[in-house]
């Protein structure tokens, strides 16, 4: 009786291809990503700005880098030290990181979108904000995960003088999903009748 029933569900999937969303997930969790990030070290740079009272120059150097996931995307987040003409204080880096599946190797592909900080004036204690910084090219890298595929035929054994058949399941095109504190890679699997 239940291979009546096998026959019958193998027919139908000779017979069509069908497609159900992300049968199979990878969860990445957030420390993944920071893990690859923290062998950058720390990015340091200098500029200078005019103001009110003449030109200035500062240095800044950022540390700790950490992506945050959010329920609509990838945040990023890091200390900065910040040295404005003998003035020092300390704030934080913050910006977006963007994450896209790369079809035609499987990998998912983390780069920064933006990022920048505040560069401050600070007078007796108080910080008077000057301008944002924008950092976004100190992270000029995209940092890759290879994200696990699904390629399996199936072998439907012969049956009351029924041949023996087999399909073919396929991941689909994945998906990035948000799902903090992880990120969430997702396929359909497609079945297809093997000849």
């Amino acid at each position: 009786m239940v291979m009546k029933y096998v026959r019958w569900v193998a027919l139908l999937m000779l017979t069509t291809q069908w497609v159900v969303a992300n049968d199979v997930e990878v969860r990445f969790h957030e420390s993944v990503v920071n893990s690859a990030i923290q062998v950058v070290g720390p990015l340091t740079g200098k500029g200078d700005l005019d103001t009110p009272l003449g030109k200035k120059s500062y240095t800044w150097t950022i540390s700790n880098p950490r992506v945050v996931v959010q329920p609509d995307g990838l945040g990023l987040v890091a200390d900065t030290a910040v040295d404005l003409s003998g003035f020092k204080y300390s704030t934080v880096t913050s910006g977006t990181v963007g994450a896209q599946m790369n079809p035609s190797n499987s990998k998912m592909d983390i780069r920064l979108k933006r990022a920048s900080f505040a560069l401050d004036f600070v007078v007796f204690g108080n910080r008077i904000h000057l301008t944002d910084i924008d950092v976004s090219g100190a992270f000029s890298q995209t940092f890759s995960i290879s994200v696990p595929t699904f390629n399996q035929t199936i072998v439907i054994p012969a049956t009351s003088g029924q041949p023996t058949t087999s399909v073919y399941l396929r991941s689909g095109t994945p998906n990035i999903d948000f799902q903090p504190p992880f990120l969430v890679v997702g396929a359909p699997l497609i079945v297809e009748p093997r000849r």
